[in-house]
């Protein structure tokens, strides 16, 4: 296999987000990667012959119909393809496009060489991706994933109480009913740092401006890191979303209410069922400093070494049959997992 690869990113932001964590994890390896948002599929077609790509990441919606599939199919590339599930009540997997259409299916179906996968649980699949597998399209979890490369903090004392980053518009129950609550319980006595789409700004919580900067300088100087789920993604363990992952490598401390973290982490990570214990929990951490502290050194070494995106790289190449291309992303995710732990492992010295 050519170690060359083609992302094709579009306007979302969780989709780019993983993008740039594969495109990281892969470049550590040696590949040459290449990232664009393409116009036309004029556009792809002159890319790859250029490139010599290999392997193509692409979501659905706008990326995936665009691909030149006889080229595709003609280079044996292989296109690892986010799907998106079908339905008619709104679920959304924390993805600004929300659901996938028949065209999306009906391309993929084209493609010769191919990983379909999805972030959302498999108890969830016959639900909201059937349609994937009534065209015999078998589908791959691969959970989010944080990101060791660039994630190292450079300081773990905390500057403010509660970081909020999160666009709240498909999520307006969770932000009345969860973070109101919160934010007035707590102002005046914690300092406050969100981020997020200008929803926030409608209900009177003025000022807050999408983030555009690495997360980790944010997460890993909170006492706390709200990262609330839908009422959706909740209430049916859909899915557990890249914050999570994203502040858990970091040395942030997130706070979810799904319990999906039981899964990935264990007993490792705040989950809350209420908006009771979701305040409790948010005034008390601040003075157990040495809980804070334990619970992240926890989270840093699980995440880092289970659930960076060299892991998911290598379910990836496993199931394409690449086995050298696992033993050396293993290798060097180890090593990228070893640097980021001992920078971490330093700055918590010196807290001790």
């Amino acid at each position: 296999m050519n170690n060359s690869a083609l992302f094709i990113l579009n306007d979302n932001v969780t989709t780019n987000v993983a993008s740039r964590g594969y495109a990281n994890a892969l470049r550590a390896v040696g590949w040459k990667v290449f990232a664009y948002q393409p116009v036309c599929k004029a556009d792809i077609v002159s890319i790859i012959e250029q490139l010599d790509v290999s392997i193509i990441f692409v979501s659905c919606v706008c990326g995936l119909r665009n691909l030149p599939i006889d080229l595709i199919n003609k280079r044996s590339i292989c296109v690892i393809i986010e799907a998106l599930p079908f339905n008619n009540d709104g679920f959304c997997l924390d993805n600004r496009f929300g659901c996938a259409t028949y065209d999306d299916v009906s391309v993929a179906g084209m493609i010769n060489r191919k990983i379909v996968h999805t972030s959302a649980e498999p108890h969830v699949w016959g639900k909201y991706f059937h349609r994937w597998f009534d065209q015999d399209i078998p589908l791959m979890q691969l959970p989010m994933a944080g990101d060791s490369l660039i994630s190292t903090p450079q300081d773990l004392s905390p500057t403010h109480g509660v970081s909020i980053i999160a666009n709240m518009s498909h999520r307006m129950d969770i932000l009345r009913e969860w973070i109101l609550p919160l934010l007035m319980r707590i102002s005046g006595r914690l300092n406050t740092v969100i981020h997020g789409d200008n929803t926030w700004n409608t209900i009177g919580i003025n000022g807050v401006v999408p983030f555009t900067g690495n997360p980790a300088n944010i997460y890993s100087r909170s006492n706390v890191c709200v990262n609330l789920h839908t009422t959706d993604q909740a209430k049916e363990g859909a899915v557990l979303n890249g914050r999570t992952f994203a502040s858990a490598i970091c040395g942030g401390l997130p706070i979810i209410n799904t319990s999906l973290g039981a899964k990935y982490f264990g007993n490792m990570i705040p989950v809350v069922s209420d908006v009771t214990a979701f305040i409790q929990f948010v005034e008390a951490i601040g003075s157990r400093p040495e809980v804070r502290l334990g619970i992240i050194k926890s989270l840093v070494t699980h995440t880092a070494t289970q659930h960076s995106y060299f892991n998911r790289l290598v379910d990836i190449f496993n199931v394409l049959g690449q086995k050298s291309i696992v033993d050396e992303i293993n290798r060097i995710g180890l090593q990228a997992a070893t640097k980021h732990l001992w920078k971490v492992e330093s700055l918590l010295e010196r807290k001790e």
